[in-house]
């Protein structure tokens, strides 16, 4: 399994990770989605409750993601928003620029059109979303933009 991918630690053992299982075409061929498509894990806890599931993604989405969170982590407001291109996760990152911290909403649905969405909340704060950027941004660095790499 590997390391590679990453993780949005809250408060209270909370978190949303993302570990990359197999990504497909890197190198050679991207995906419509941008960057490359990715099988990956996904984990949630959010309180008592917690899900882990495997979901498809891109790099493209994840590159996407580093943008938005950096530009709300260097002004300390606003929100990041992200969606897989399967829409089975989405979540916003929403800064509050009073208190420092932001709040993670989103919702999972492991097969779309099913019944079984999973939606969840937690808090967390600019030193967690800081290690989250290091993270996102060796995606980047390994992966490239929306075009891949070059």
């Amino acid at each position: 399994m590997s390391s590679e991918g990453f993780t949005i630690e809250g408060e209270s053992n909370s978190f949303l990770r993302v570990t990359f299982e197999e990504v497909y075409g890197f190198p050679r061929s991207t995906s419509p989605w941008g960057g490359y498509e990715v099988r990956a894990r996904l984990e949630i806890a959010s309180h008592k409750f917690s899900v882990g599931a495997e979901f498809w993604l891109s790099t493209g989405e994840v590159f996407q993601l580093y943008q938005q969170l950096q530009q709300c982590q260097q002004a300390l407001s606003g929100s990041a928003t992200y969606a897989s291109y399967e829409h089975t996760l989405s979540f916003t990152a929403a800064y509050n620029e009073f208190t420092g911290h932001v709040v993670v909403t989103g919702k999972f649905e492991e097969q779309k059109g099913r019944e079984n969405t999973v939606q969840f909340e937690f808090y967390t704060d600019q030193s967690f979303i800081q290690a989250t950027l290091t993270q996102l941004r060796e995606v980047v660095d390994k992966y490239g933009h929306m075009e891949g790499i070059h």
